[in-house]
């Protein structure tokens, strides 16, 4: 680029970096600039950090945690509650207060039966409707009916009249039902009933079931007819959308009820669970007479929580691939070191597990936004241990404590300094009015950088010192070579206007 092909003239004949028409009066040795941080890294951190003593602590202490990480990951809550997704000053923060406190009801659930199911045969109709006296015991409705009894487990209440037996009363009373009393008989609303002296009952044996053609003919009558004090049970209020139907042949139709108040995304989603519980269920009753059809659940607020019913499985599945990736690029970048690669993965994926402990610690959830933090982990762990690892790999000192020594002292510095310290720019997060920022993003970017920053630093120096990838020979002999050429440096890096003087013994 252009700024490369100008600044590096500039720095190789020794000019300053704003007032680069000043040339500097002399060139800084190599060793000359080297920082204190660098200083502190080589004399006295990495000595200290792989004495023995200090290495054993420090093993301990780490799988210690990794330890106590593990035993809290499955308490981690799943969800995302509708508050933080808003700012701690809007009013929707009291809005969603006053719902825990004074709602009475949740939102409505419906049992939907599909197609297929045969609603003119006596028998079938048995099998789905509530009333005792003309249902059977264990039908559709009447187990529906007591799992609102147990609503604290089930997650199911008040369960509304079902259109069925709203319609075998409206066919039964004398009060519904009417028609015109000229041919062809059409319908008549049973408010009016018989006043204008045009309508009459319907001719319908009402002492018996109806079936056939007969249930098919005045269900469309049923769904047209208001209630009203004379007849009640008329369909149109609150059974006009329960019902799909072309011709009085039946589609679709459910049951409806209610879920007790929903306060978190835990009650929201075993919600969900317990609805397709039941509706498992009941498709097990409805096929017993119908082995083509089955009971659907359904409610407005399912969408939005199903995906927290596979949380967790989603998560390792990202994880590993994450990982996976991460392992496959580190071992052919490292030159094919398997043992290298194994440890940048292993090192990765404590401190995931360890964030993930610090999730049930500091009330972060797990949810979809959670978990591409955690994707993202990941990826910004690499930085912190691949460059360690690989001057460790290639490292020409003789034992694993020494090569640790030396990766520790180059590298040490670059990622406190390089890494951890440009990192900390997610601190202004902190004063963030949404709690969604504060929480997915502060908290859990800072756990990424302090956990990686200790792992890197302090955990992987020491595990590398006992369980590191074994010395590089070609790598040893090369280092031996440069130190046996270092003697004879004087003697070649001579200046050209001093004479050479052979020493006795030469």
């Amino acid at each position: 680029s252009f700024s490369l092909a100008f600044f590096t003239p500039r720095s190789q004949s020794n000019r300053l970096d704003l007032c680069f028409c000043i040339k500097a009066s002399k060139k800084n040795k190599p060793g000359e600039n080297t920082s204190l941080l660098y200083k502190f890294f080589k004399t006295v951190y990495a000595p200290f950090l792989l004495s023995d003593s200090v290495r054993v602590v420090v093993m301990v202490a780490f799988i210690g945690w990794l330890c106590s990480s593990i035993a809290v990951i499955g308490k981690i809550e799943i969800g995302l509650d509708q508050e933080l997704a808003m700012p701690q000053d809007s009013y929707l923060q009291q809005y969603f207060d006053y719902l825990k406190k004074y709602l009475q009801v949740g939102p409505p659930v419906y049992f939907m039966v599909t197609e297929n199911y045969d609603y003119t045969d006596v028998k079938n109709q048995a099998r789905l409707c509530i009333n005792e006296q003309v249902c059977d015991q264990d039908s559709v409705g009447a187990k529906l009916k007591q799992l609102t009894l147990l609503s604290n487990r089930t997650y199911v209440t008040r369960l509304r009249s079902y259109w069925l037996d709203q319609y075998i009363q409206y066919m039964r009373s004398p009060d519904c039902c009417f028609e015109t009393k000229n041919q062809p008989h059409d319908f008549c609303f049973s408010e009016y009933g018989k006043a204008n002296g045009t309508c009459k009952q319907c001719y319908v044996e009402r002492s018996k079931p109806f079936a056939n053609e007969t249930f098919k003919h005045y269900l469309s009558w049923f769904l047209t007819d208001v209630p009203s004090p004379k007849c009640s049970s008329a369909g149109r209020a609150e059974h006009g959308g329960a019902i799909s139907h072309v011709n009085g042949t039946i589609n679709a139709a459910y049951f409806s009820a209610y879920h007790p108040v929903l306060k978190t995304s835990k009650d929201f989603y075993s919600a969900l669970e317990w609805a397709r519980l039941i509706s498992h269920n009941l498709t097990q009753i409805v096929q017993e007479v119908q082995p083509d059809s089955e009971v659907i659940p359904y409610s407005l607020v399912h969408v939005f929580y199903e995906q927290y019913l596979t949380m967790w499985p989603d998560t390792f599945k990202n994880l590993a691939l994450s990982l996976g990736a991460i392992f496959v690029v580190t071992f052919v970048l490292l030159g094919l070191d398997f043992v290298s690669a194994l440890v940048v993965t292993f090192t990765i994926v404590m401190i995931i597990v360890n964030l993930m402990g610090l999730m049930y610690w500091w009330d972060i959830s797990l949810n979809a936004v959670s978990l591409v933090n955690l994707v993202v982990g990941v990826g910004i762990s690499v930085e912190f241990c691949s460059h360690l690892v690989r001057v460790f790999a290639f490292s020409g000192a003789p034992t694993r404590v020494k090569r640790a020594q030396d990766a520790l002292t180059k590298m040490g510095s670059s990622i406190l300094s390089g890494i951890t310290l440009t990192d900390c720019g997610i601190l202004v997060l902190a004063f963030a009015k949404s709690q969604i920022f504060q929480v997915f993003y502060f908290r859990m970017y800072l756990g990424i950088i302090a956990f990686g920053t200790l792992h890197s630093l302090i955990f992987l120096p020491v595990f590398l010192s006992i369980l590191g990838p074994p010395v590089n020979k070609d790598k040893l002999i090369e280092h031996i070579q440069l130190h046996e050429m270092s003697t004879v440096t004087p003697i070649i890096m001579r200046p050209k206007n001093e004479k050479y003087t052979p020493t006795d013994g030469c």
